[in-house]
């Protein structure tokens, strides 16, 4: 058993033999345990629950904060690619970049070599609550991925990377499938 004390998520898990703790973890048809998509889900609503409480605090909600240490750690962004890394569809992404930059977070600017390439870059606001937001997010990584040997946490990222390209090709054959072609996925 683990103790995670990381805000509105922390708790006492077990994270190597998770039992089925509410009626919609039920067991699979091929006997996996907990359902694997809930477990995820889970885990997920947890990490996001933090990552906005975190956010919140500089008047951000996480989508923000995402931005501004994908920034920091990225340096300045093209819209597109920024969009990406955040894993936003395109539209979403030019709302939040609008209100960031009008919150004096971000600078966009058009390109000097392809004026139809707007570029995206930290200002020192910015920067200096980029720093403060991915410190906490490193250790809250730290913090759950405490105990774990390096070479499970390697396995464990392995594995996620693998799961995440099997639901990118399942997108790209269902918009294949519906006749849409097989457009590029984002990086996520």
């Amino acid at each position: 058993m683990r103790t995670l004390e990381l805000g509105p998520w922390s708790g006492t898990y077990d994270l190597h033999d998770i039992e089925p703790t509410a009626p919609i973890l039920e067991k699979t048809s091929v006997n996996h345990g907990p359902l694997f998509t809930d477990l995820l889900l889970r885990i997920t609503a947890r990490l996001n629950d933090a990552a906005e409480e975190q956010a919140n605090k500089y008047g951000l909600q996480a989508p923000g904060a995402r931005v501004l240490t994908c920034l920091l750690e990225r340096g300045r962004q093209r819209v597109g690619d920024l969009a990406d890394q955040v894993n936003l569809d395109p539209s979403t992404a030019s709302h939040l970049l609008k209100r960031l930059e009008r919150d004096g977070w971000i600078v966009r600017r058009r390109d000097r070599d392809d004026n139809r390439t707007v570029i995206v870059s930290l200002t020192s606001k910015g920067r200096s609550a980029a720093k403060q937001l991915q410190s906490f997010f490193e250790q809250s990584e730290d913090q759950v991925l405490r105990g774990f040997s390096e070479k499970n946490i390697n396995r464990l990222k392995n594995l996620l990377g693998e799961l995440r390209d099997n639901i990118d090709t399942v997108e790209q054959d269902d918009r294949a499938a519906a006749g849409h072609g097989a457009s590029s996925t984002r990086s996520r």
